[in-house]
């Protein structure tokens, strides 16, 4: 999904620079931008990933009840422009980028259906991996500059505050039997462990 993404955004600018009087054209490059905005705002540590520096310092709990409330608005409200849309004028890139929303938006509102926040954390992916990437200084996330560093810490803070939300619905989780497979969560435990170290100056998130 981050490839399709990528891609997105990739003809973001083919789209904005092919704007000319078309009305039609230029509505679809205004909606295309707003999906945009509104998406990195949504999940900023996308962004970043995406090259969207101006992210660089925000932070979503994206396992809260609250957050996917956003989240459904965000859907339902581009579900509802894309079908306002008139295919038949748009250009290939345009067209393209029409498909990559909806598949987006489609997918989007099927999976809030599950209850996939009651699993915040993955062998594979999920904030406790990107965070450390991040740290590490070879990621997306900058370090270049004391305000790079400056954004770095202030999602520490929120980071902090994150691991005991993902507990929290973690243990609904278990409430409601809604949990990993044992054996995908035995293989998560050596990960946590490697991100403790005896001394302070050897931790990866103290390095950087």
């Amino acid at each position: 999904m981050k490839k399709i993404t990528r891609l997105l955004f990739a003809l973001l600018p083919v789209i904005l620079l092919s704007c000319k009087s078309d009305k039609k054209t230029q509505n679809f490059a205004t909606l295309t931008k707003s999906y945009f905005d509104d998406k990195n705002a949504l999940d900023p540590i996308s962004a970043t990933q995406n090259g969207q520096n101006e992210y660089n310092d925000q932070f979503v709990f994206e396992m809260t009840d609250s957050h996917r409330k956003k989240q459904a608005a965000f859907f339902d409200k581009y579900d509802s422009k894309l079908s306002e849309v008139d295919t038949t004028g748009l250009s290939v890139e345009e067209k393209i980028s029409y498909d990559i929303i909806k598949w987006e938006v489609n997918g989007g509102r099927n999976l809030l259906k599950y209850d996939t926040n009651l699993t915040p954390i993955h062998q594979f992916w999920g904030t406790q991996l990107t965070m450390p990437q991040f740290a590490g200084g070879t990621s997306a996330q900058p370090f270049k500059t004391e305000k790079d560093y400056k954004n770095f810490l202030k999602r520490m803070d929120s980071y902090a505050v994150w691991i005991d939300s993902a507990m929290v619905y973690m243990k609904k989780g278990i409430q409601k039997g809604i949990v990993l497979p044992r054996s995908l969560t035995l293989k998560m435990i050596p990960q946590f462990e490697s991100m403790v170290t005896p001394k302070i100056e050897d931790n990866l998130f103290y390095t950087t």
